[in-house]
């Protein structure tokens, strides 16, 4: 706590006086917490009303106040009552600050996000305390011409705070306008924000920009737009709190400028309508257009500087990167007038490390040209030199793959013998010689072999006749492959060789046979890829079988480097060869299993053991053919399982594979066809498939019943179950869209309620009392046909509604 002197002073006597005194009356104790009045300045100037502009700085005395709380807050008061009371205006904007910092002898700093309404401003408000002193920011959303106070809390802010705990400055604040331009650099058409506060209200404000272009002397004054200041009315918990403002945004003005120009400056001008005075001015950068374009051959120096020659050759790649061109725009770039790139600026104009390839152009100066979409271009020379280059494709493949080696740019060594090098070896001498040829034309082409190598990304090159001097290179990646020979074996005892190509030097790999470990140690290729293991043809059971190379550390995704299948034959096979000799027969094969009939034995074996085969399926039923003879079984005792029919074919699944058989051989019939759909019925349960998988064909109509004819027979079937619909009528032909196809008919007659509609396939015949009824402006045309007619005239009404009946009778019935 801290008491000023003399208020120290008063308080010593006062206390004196007490104890000298009779007590009478017991005295009542205070309940003040704070005491005295902060006083306001600006720059350390006192006024009252004190003009601050708004959202800026004042000083805050508190040095003849006594505060008793530890803490204290800054208000902002639009009324002058001594207690804090939201509901008529009170807003804190600050704190909380320690009491014992304010009056310190020792600076402290402060920094605040403001709560609401002043979040709003979207800053962060700063102070400096000590000495009795609070120097630090003010709100800047507020009114002109309003008078406000500044207020001081020791408790926490809440709605209401009675005046023992408040103290309210001894001066006035009156707000003037305070005016606010951004960004400080721009590029060419961003958008520049201009915005005023604590403005008068109702007022017009003039807001202008104005600039030199690169190659005049006089400034350009852009047309200037008339803003109107408002009253805002923001709402927060406590109710409304009312400021002035304006704000209006426009795209920068462009001073055309690029190096060597030098920055620019745009001067942004507000003019308050009603005065014609100019009440701010201020001044925003615009740096010139720059390009830079990074060369390799010229040691990385930049086209911007004007110092160095830049060299660019074809059909390489270079970054570049721009800035200061068109704000959100985009550009060009240019070699004399060859395009080479376009792209999207970004908000300040610019694009970092954009690729270009540089196209094939003949050797000689050029001009570089970026051209932004305000029509700006910035140019400098560079040298294009045609620098030949090769491609393969494809990029990638096996040891004795075919590949083909495209040469471009060669215009310089027309004539001249060059030769085509594969860098396949780990080890000396590293490459061999795949071609050697007369180069007959800048562009040309040559087909290759993949040499024996070594895996991985490997260098192709094309050298001098001698292969000494390096003229263009690529790279083809070679890929692992591994093959078992012979891939057909029988356990004879014979030796097989898993040989691989392609596979990298030094890596370690682990081979297994059928997904099991083969070898206690790893394997690894030679210098050029190369790698042989051998194995015994014995103990392998039938079948399909993998020989696979893994990499032996052990890295997820784990997967093999390589694979191969290779199948064992029964041939040799000690069972199949016993079963043989014994004259033994199948008997049965259900659920992959086979029952073999030996004398009066039976076995249990497995399909694979005996090399069991789907051959066909014939009316119903499985034919097999095994090593041991041929046997049939049911479609059951195979689990067969129908796939699909497709143009009269079905695809059956079963234990031993899939195959396919005509529909015939599982006995399929249509049993119902709706909606575009067959419903068909086999040995194997029933299925769905389209009309057209059973080549579906309407051959008839007779009334509302369809004949369809199809792969599986003939159907019949109701209009309603093939979709018909009548989609037009013209000139008295009908024309009848269906699941199959579209009918065209021509209405005949109507007799007793029926319309009758005759088509090429037959007569659709259509109830004519169902329409009638249903259709609006029909019934009374259909009644008068309907009804005796006895007079000649009748034939002429006839003749007038026949077509108009027609077409609702038969959108009703058909067309639904």
């Amino acid at each position: 706590m801290r008491v000023a002197s003399k208020a120290l002073a008063t308080l010593l006597l006062a206390l004196m006086v007490l104890s000298l005194a009779p007590v009478a009356l017991p005295l009542s104790v205070a309940k003040a917490t704070i005491t005295g009045r902060p006083v306001v300045y600006y720059n350390n100037v006192y006024g009252d009303p004190l003009e601050v502009p708004a959202g800026t700085s004042v000083n805050i005395y508190l040095g003849e106040m006594s505060i008793t709380g530890a803490q204290l807050w800054l208000w902002l008061s639009p009324y002058g009552g001594a207690e804090i009371n939201r509901a008529l205006g009170d807003r804190w904007y600050a704190g909380p600050f320690y009491v014992g910092d304010v009056f310190g002898a020792a600076p402290k700093g402060y920094s605040f996000r403001p709560p609401e309404p002043f979040a709003e401003e979207g800053r962060t408000y700063t102070f400096t305390v000590g000495k009795g002193w609070i120097n630090g920011t003010i709100p800047l959303l507020v009114q002109g011409d309003v008078y406000y106070w500044i207020k001081v809390s020791d408790v926490s802010p809440r709605d209401y705070i009675p005046s023992t705990e408040v103290g309210v400055s001894t001066n006035r604040i009156t707000f003037t306008p305070r005016y606010v331009v951004s960004p400080d650099v721009v590029a060419p058409n961003a958008l520049i924000t201009v915005a005023g506060y604590a403005v008068p209200f109702p007022e017009y404000y003039n807001t202008s920009q104005s600039g030199t272009l690169f190659n005049r002397t006089t400034k350009v004054l852009w047309p200037r737009l008339l803003v109107p200041s408002k009253l805002i009315s923001k709402e927060d918990p406590w109710g409304l709190w009312n400021y002035t403002a304006f704000r209006t945004s426009f795209n920068a003005m462009d001073l055309m400028l690029r190096l060597p120009n030098g920055t620019g400056i745009i001067t942004v001008e507000i003019v308050q309508n009603s005065t014609g005075a100019t009440v701010f001015t201020y001044n925003i950068d615009q740096p010139p257009r720059v390009v830079q374009l990074p060369s390799p051959e010229s040691r990385d120096d930049y086209g911007a500087d004007y110092t160095n020659v830049v060299t660019l050759g074809t059909g390489k790649k270079y970054n570049v990167t721009l800035n200061w061109f068109s704000a959100g725009g985009s550009f060009q770039i240019f070699l004399n007038t060859t395009p080479v790139a376009s792209g999207a600026l970004n908000a300040t104009g610019g694009v970092y490390n954009f690729t270009i390839t540089i196209p094939d152009l003949a050797s000689g100066r050029y001009s570089f040209r970026v051209i932004d979409d305000l029509g700006v271009e910035y140019n400098f020379l560079v040298y294009v030199v045609m620098v030949p280059y090769i491609l393969v494709k494809p990029d990638r493949g096996y040891v004795g793959d075919s590949f083909t080696v495209i040469g471009k740019n060669f215009l310089d060594y027309v004539g001249q013998y060059v030769t085509i090098w594969f860098n396949n070896s780990a080890v000396p001498p590293y490459r061999v010689l795949l071609a050697n040829f007369t180069v007959r034309a800048p562009q040309w082409t040559m087909s290759l072999v993949v040499p024996r190598s070594v895996g991985g990304a490997r260098p192709v090159e094309v050298r001098d006749v001698k292969g000494v001097t390096k003229i263009a290179s690529t790279e083809f990646t070679v890929l692992p492959k591994l093959e078992v020979v012979p891939p057909v074996i029988k356990n004879d005892g014979s030796i097989v060789r898993a040989v691989g190509t392609g596979f990298e030097y030094g890596v370690a790999y682990a081979p297994k046979i059928d997904n099991q470990p083969f070898a206690l140690t790893s394997v690894s290729a030679n210098a050029t890829g190369d790698l042989v293991i051998c194995f015994v043809a014995a103990g392998f059971r039938p079948g399909l079988h993998v020989f696979s190379l893994y990499p032996a550390t052990f890295e997820l995704p784990y997967k093999p480097a390589s694979y191969a299948l290779f199948t064992v034959t029964t041939e040799g096979d000690p069972i199949v060869e016993f079963l043989k000799s014994i004259n033994a027969t199948v008997v049965e094969v259900k659920d992959g299993v086979a029952t073999v009939l030996a004398g009066q034995e039976e076995l249990k074996v497995s399909l694979e053991a005996i090399n069991a085969k789907l051959v066909s399926i014939e009316e119903g039923v499985a034919v097999i053919k095994t090593d041991l003879g041929t046997v049939k079984a049911s479609l059951d005792d195979i689990n067969a399982r129908l796939v699909s029919i497709e143009e009269g074919v079905a695809t059956i699944e079963t234990d031993l594979g899939t195959v396919k058989a005509s529909l015939d051989a599982i006995n399929a019939t249509v049993v119902e066809v709706k909606d575009g759909v067959a419903v068909i019925k086999t040995d194997l349960g029933t299925i769905q498939t389209s009309l057209d998988a059973i080549n579906a064909r309407l051959v008839s109509i007779d009334g509302t019943v369809a004949t369809i004819e199809t792969d599986l027979g003939t159907v019949k079937t109701s209009l309603d179950d093939v979709n018909a619909k009548l989609v037009s009528i013209e000139e008295g032909v009908a024309v009848i869209k269906t699941d199959l196809g579209v009918i065209k008919g021509t209405v005949t007659a109507i007799s007793e309620g029926v319309a009758v509609i005759k088509t090429d396939l037959g007569v659709v015949k259509t109830d004519l009392g169902t329409v009638k009824a249903a259709v609006p402006g029909v019934k009374a045309a259909a009644d008068a046909l309907l009804v005796p007619v006895w007079v000649a005239a009748a034939f002429a009404i006839i003749a007038t509604v026949l077509a108009i009946v027609s077409i609702v009778l038969i959108q009703r019935k058909i067309a639904k």
